[in-house]
């Protein structure tokens, strides 16, 4: 990673494994004092949900995907409920 990184978007895939890698490395990078953004995907995996998704559309769909992720985000939460960061 990046010596500057301050948030990392995690995106493994959506079974069992990848939800076992999501939860190891959350606590890896917060010790780095790097804020980690689970990727939330209901189902597959990222390339999964890209070709399902028609091409013109790929740019917004993952925008849109990025964005929900950072506002579910505990620390976006807190902003948004008041409390200090």
């Amino acid at each position: 990673l990046l010596p500057s990184a301050v948030q990392v978007f995690i995106c493994f895939d959506s079974d069992e494994a990848g939800q076992s890698a999501t939860e190891r490395l959350i606590p890896a990078l917060a010790n780095k004092d790097i804020e980690p953004i689970p990727v939330g995907l209901t189902t597959g995996d990222l390339s999964d949900y890209l070709a399902a998704t028609p091409l013109e559309e790929r740019t917004d769909r993952l925008g849109h995907l990025l964005a929900d992720a950072e506002l579910n985000s505990p620390q976006s939460r807190g902003l948004l409920l008041g409390e200090a960061a």
